[in-house]
């Protein structure tokens, strides 16, 4: 059984969309699946773009063999915008049952290659920056995107429909359900999340090389993106192309509160919960509250992208911060994210010292604001700490407001 859509006058959709793995690169979580997509274009010469991951090199071969069949045609090229395996994985297979093909790459996927296949023969053909490939009507402009998310990533815009290869970007998690073009689906806040999370936890890092590649992007009249992960873009084109940008920005989408505890026994969650009612009260109208135990850290990440200010409450564990608060940490410092102002509640028993040991990690973090106001628990709220937090509420609702 195939899975073949057409995008255009010869250009087809030959993905699959995977709904057994449970996580992405084997760490984050993927609950509602993950699209592979992978496209051909067939017109006087072949051109495929990318491969799929390992595991659904099957289906994806049979819809790459049908749709050659329909068009009387063989396999001329395979294009490789970038080596990363969950494109590529198949690619090696793909040339065994077309040996005549032609291997399209950069200089840099070329040396990738040859370190995942070894001493092989394939035919190749060696692209750079502003090289073309000529295919009929279609023709394949070839312009380079590095760290987005891969040092070697080409994107490719074909000129006849109009159509950017986007390669990695404007991708998402989460698998077609029989889908495929934004139209056909109403963009939900779940959906955005969906996009929001992948651009945050795959290329959050690299927000400077985003800008860049969008920047060339936008030099091509675009009516198609198509994507190596989630829908083919026409109707929201522009809409995701601002969210990328203020992504790439590290510009909030929301001018609001994000308040994430990390709570043993309910008394710093109690502290959390409660500086949310200060903050309603003051009239800050977006708060968000989350448990830093009850959802994996790259949803958090996501959302930390998302919210202007961001309060983090640990509870103190082994003279440390609590474990998971302290892996979030780490993902958000590694992400290099910029533009954000940090609060901090601590608690402890006997020695409260988590506060101290957030803000010297959230430190190494440029154009963040780190608050000076601690409040500092002993075991429970008390009416001194909670004059503190009244403090602290009052801090961040000014910032906020004004």
């Amino acid at each position: 059984m195939t899975s073949i859509r057409k995008i255009s006058e010869n250009i087809y959709y030959l993905g699959v969309s995977d709904y057994k793995y449970t996580k992405f690169e084997n760490h984050i979580p993927i609950p509602t699946g993950m699209a592979y997509n992978t496209y051909l274009i067939a017109d006087e010469k072949t051109a495929l773009i990318d491969t799929v991951e390992a595991s659904l090199c099957g289906q994806f071969l049979d819809n790459l063999s049908e749709v050659l069949k329909e068009s009387g045609k063989s396999l001329d090229y395979v294009v490789v915008t970038h080596m990363e395996p969950d494109h590529s994985a198949s690619l090696f297979r793909v040339l065994e049952l077309y040996p005549n093909a032609t291997i399209v790459f950069s200089k840099k996927a070329q040396a990738m290659f040859y370190q995942f296949f070894g001493d092989v023969k394939v035919n190749e053909l060696i692209i750079d920056e502003g090289s073309v490939l000529e295919l009929g009507k279609h023709s394949l402009e070839f312009f380079s995107a590095p760290m987005v998310h891969w040092p070697e990533v080409m994107m490719c815009y074909e000129k006849y429909t109009k159509t950017l290869f986007s390669a990695d970007a404007f991708g998402a998690f989460g698998g077609l359900h029989g889908n495929l073009f934004d139209s056909e689906v109403e963009f939900t806040d779940s959906i955005i999340e969906d996009y929001r999370r992948y651009y945050t936890n795959i290329v959050g890092k690299y927000g400077m090389q985003t800008n860049r590649a969008i920047d060339k992007a936008l030099k091509y009249d675009i009516k198609t993106i198509c994507p190596l992960h989630g829908y083919i873009l026409q109707k929201e084109i522009g809409r995701f192309i601002e969210l990328y940008r203020k992504w790439a920005n590290y510009e909030p989408e929301v001018n609001g509160v994000l308040v994430i505890y990390a709570s043993m026994y309910d008394n710093t969650k109690n502290a959390a919960m409660e500086l949310a009612k200060m903050l309603k009260d003051r009239g800050v109208k977006k708060v968000e509250v989350k448990d830093v135990s009850a959802q994996d850290a790259t949803y958090l990440v996501s959302d930390t992208f998302k919210y202007s200010d961001i309060v983090l409450a640990s509870v103190t564990h082994n003279n440390n911060i609590y474990i998971l608060m302290e892996s979030y940490i780490s993902a958000v410092v590694a992400l290099a994210i910029q533009n954000k102002r940090f609060y901090f509640i601590e608690n402890g028993t006997w020695a409260p010292a988590s506060a101290k040991l957030m803000r010297e990690k959230l430190a190494a973090l440029k154009k963040c604001e780190l608050s000076e106001t601690v409040v500092s628990i002993k075991s429970a709220l008390n009416n001194e700490s909670r004059e503190k937090l009244v403090e602290l509420a009052d801090e961040i609702a000014n910032n906020i407001n004004k």
